[in-house]
């Protein structure tokens, strides 16, 4: 749940920015929804991180440039100001094509639901967006269960930037990425029973957008000496359904979930149950001959076999 944030002054004003009418994204071509990232508790607050996805669904190219503006919207289809301050990032002129997404970051102390103020905090059920220069207001509920906003500390919102977006081909003019204009960085995800849950980040640092077919990055086991430890392995188990293309924006970052046995679990099906350690993913872009070994630590057990999820946005 998210809680209503007071009224008044306080609202978060979507800027004038310099683009001309004719050339900006306006209500009518978009679409929006939010996510949250991450909730983490502490003995006194949550603290919540949440995305604002702004789509594209217009036939043409459209363009969005600085803060949106937020209203929240309680269960009597009342809507009030959003307490917040702008994180003092620097707004770029972000090119939307048909089908790619706009992001804006959110963040905030919330309180657990029992420990709400009565009758202060109303319960908000959906979140009023606006982008810059537009009046039309853009309804995402929200069917998450997030923790309460009040008033304790204004909510923290980012400029909008281009984000990671998939499409049935590539887009024209945008080039194969090359693994020399991304980084990597892996890191634990979680742990349930026997299985073991990791991510993988990806961020174009070059200066163009790029396009990668696919899933995204192919991912190989590889011990301390870069040597691949399942060198005939088919590669990791992939999700069902056509891959088509992923779009990463100059300056995006996506990221690949994926799971795998981390216990002697396998041995009924007589499979090797004292694996090497894994000390990297080798990671692959499709088209591209070179590799990054991307540090991580693991023993992968049930002949190395793990599934990956396709490349999302961040």
């Amino acid at each position: 749940m998210l809680a209503l944030a007071g009224c008044g002054n306080d609202k978060v004003a979507a800027p004038q920015s310099t683009i001309p009418a004719a050339d900006r994204c306006h209500a009518a071509d978009l679409s929006v929804r939010t996510d949250v990232v991450s909730a983490g508790q502490s003995p006194s607050v949550d603290h919540v991180i949440a995305e604002i996805r702004v789509t594209n669904t217009a036939a043409r190219t459209c363009l969005v440039q600085g803060y949106p503006a937020l209203r929240l919207r309680d269960r009597t289809g009342a809507a009030h100001d959003a307490a917040g301050h702008r994180t003092g990032a620097v707004a770029e002129r972000v090119s939307l094509p048909p089908g790619a997404i706009a992001s804006s970051t959110l963040d905030y102390d919330g309180q657990p639901s029992v420990n709400a103020p009565v009758g202060g905090c109303p319960e908000a059920v959906a979140l009023l967006v606006s982008v810059p220069d537009e009046t039309g207001e853009l309804v995402a509920p929200m069917s998450y269960d997030a923790p309460l906003v009040c008033k304790k500390r204004p909510v923290g919102i980012t400029p909008l930037v281009a984000a990671v977006y998939h499409a049935d081909t590539a887009p024209s003019p945008v080039s194969p990425c090359r693994t020399a204009d991304l980084t990597f960085q892996a890191s634990v995800g979680g742990h349930n029973m026997s299985r073991e849950y990791f991510s993988v980040k990806i961020t174009n640092r070059g200066e163009h957008d790029c396009v990668i077919g696919g899933y995204g990055p192919g991912l190989q086991l590889v011990d301390a000496n870069h040597n691949l430890q399942y060198p005939d392995a088919a590669g990791a188990n992939l999700p069902p359904g056509a891959p088509g293309v992923t779009v990463l924006p100059a300056g995006s970052t996506g990221v690949m979930t994926g799971n795998y046995t981390d216990g002697a679990v396998c041995n009924k099906y007589g499979l090797d149950e004292s694996p090497v350690p894994t000390a990297y993913l080798r990671a692959t872009v499709p088209g591209d001959p070179a590799t990054v070994d991307v540090p991580y630590s693991a023993k992968v057990y049930c002949g190395g076999g793990f599934g990956i999820g396709r490349l999302v946005a961040y």
